[in-house]
């Protein structure tokens, strides 16, 4: 895509600034190395022209002090050119008035010789200088180390002229230009070997350690934390880094099974009350059923006694035997009810609790009776197995029938249709002998005429 920038690696990275470094280090230790040398180099020619100045000051003025004008010319003339031959010296000789004598300067330098050779004919002293161009000195340019010495003669101290030396001298681009390919060729051999040996070093101690922890970081991101490697890191600050992420991963690992066991818990607390909801919004609809059996029985009542006194009414004035019969068992099935409604009429009012030994085994066949004739019953094998013995305990007789009514009621929702509930009385050990105890205490909130509703 146009315009997007590339990614680039830390290992690229890393070879990038290497290079540079490596490139910007050769070129600075070289740069330092040519100033050093061409300082040595330029008093190492400056102590080469004097020496060649005084051999040469040496001969003129031996000559000149014995008088020998031609021999003396002829041989200084032999000895200078011998001398800029050998050592590849410039030279300019002049007599005490600064007539030339004898010369052999490049036309570069004749202006600054002639400078030199009137200031020493002036004031008869030494002088050395470094002239020429080039601003970049000593690394670009050509320049010229010009020493400048009066002659006198040996004997007499007479003034017999001007010697004015000059060496040229290069800079260092110039030297290496003429060098040809071999420094190019010894450089690039030394950048190469220390972008090698830094690539190898960083690539062992920094790069492949961070891939490894690369790689941990990630199956870490992914959950896995077991069957991590932490051995084998350097001690720096890759090694410290690579602590630091074990201490992570091991801190997250604790924590992940912290909150999967808090989760469990959660579950387990929502199912529960999941549970407690369904029970309550059982008992909640079985109280008001009960409730409105309560109402329905005691409407249902008033008729019901309005019966009971016209079959008494028509049994005083009954003759024959046959109605006599016939009227006792309405009379009978009319109590029957009455005894019926009057039950569900005692369930659905709350009453004072009373205090005494309740006989379990009669109260269990009465609730039984009770509860035959409810339509839920209906293909519900009630199996009752009475005890041997007494079965007594303490308690509130209505609320222990209103009890097993609601267990069994409970019982019959549970199996359904064509089940089995099986009615049975035993003392258990773990239970005491109070029935109150035997079950968990009302819970905050619930009032107490609940506690024995369907």
């Amino acid at each position: 895509m146009k315009g997007a920038s590339r990614k680039t690696t830390l290992r690229s990275e890393i070879l990038a600034s290497i290079a540079l470094l490596a490139v910007a280090g050769v070129i600075l230790v070289g740069a330092l190395v040519i100033l050093v040398f061409q300082a040595e180099n330029v008093q190492y020619r400056t102590e080469e022209l004097q020496r060649v100045a005084n051999l040469l000051s040496a001969g003129i003025q031996a000559w000149g002090g014995r008088g020998e004008k031609q021999d003396a010319a002829l041989g200084d003339r032999a000895l200078i050119f011998r001398a800029s031959m050998d050592e590849g010296i410039y030279c300019l000789v002049a007599d005490q008035k600064g007539n030339v004598v004898w010369k052999n300067l490049p036309p570069e330098l004749e202006d600054v010789m002639s400078r030199f050779l009137r200031d020493v004919t002036g004031d008869k002293r030494d002088r050395s200088e470094f002239v020429g161009e080039g601003g970049m000195w000593p690394f670009l340019g050509r320049r010229a180390l010009v020493y400048a010495s009066p002659l006198f003669a040996s004997e007499s101290g007479r003034f017999l002229g001007v010697l004015v030396l000059a060496m040229p001298m290069e800079g260092a681009l110039e030297i290496i230009g003429r060098r040809g390919w071999f420094l190019p060729l010894y450089v690039g051999l030394v950048v190469t070997i220390m972008i090698f040996l830094g690539t190898y070093l960083l690539s062992k101690n920094v790069l492949k350690p961070l891939a490894r922890l690369m790689d941990v970081s990630e199956k870490i991101a992914e959950g896995q934390y077991q069957g991590l490697s932490w051995d084998g890191y350097p001690e720096h600050e890759v090694g410290r880094l690579a602590a630091s992420i074990h201490s992570m991963a091991t801190s997250l690992e604790e924590k992940q099974r912290a909150l999967e066991e808090k989760i469990r818990e959660l579950e387990k607390a929502n199912q529960a009350l999941l549970r407690a909801q369904e029970a309550m919004v059982r008992s909640e609809k079985l109280a008001t059923i009960g409730r409105l059996a309560a109402g329905v029985a005691h409407e249902v009542g008033n008729p019901i006694g309005s019966i009971l006194g016209y079959v008494d009414l028509l049994l005083e004035g009954a003759q024959e035997d046959l109605q006599k019969d016939c009227l006792l068992r309405v009379k009978g099935e009319a109590e029957r009810i009455q005894r019926t409604i009057r039950t569900l009429v005692d369930v659905g009012r709350p009453s004072k609790r009373r205090w005494e030994k309740v006989d379990m085994k009669a109260t269990v066949e009465e609730v039984l009776s009770i509860l035959k004739g409810h339509p839920g019953m209906r293909g519900v094998e009630l199996v009752w197995s009475p005890p041997r013995g007494d079965c007594g305990i303490w308690g509130d007789p209505d609320q222990v029938k209103q009890l097993l009514i609601n267990l069994l009621l409970n019982a019959m929702d549970a199996v359904g249709q064509r089940g089995r509930v099986e009615v049975n009385l035993s003392w258990a050990e773990r239970l005491p002998g109070d029935l109150d105890e035997a079950f968990p205490p009302r819970r905050k909130g619930d009032p107490e005429d609940k506690d024995f509703r369907p």
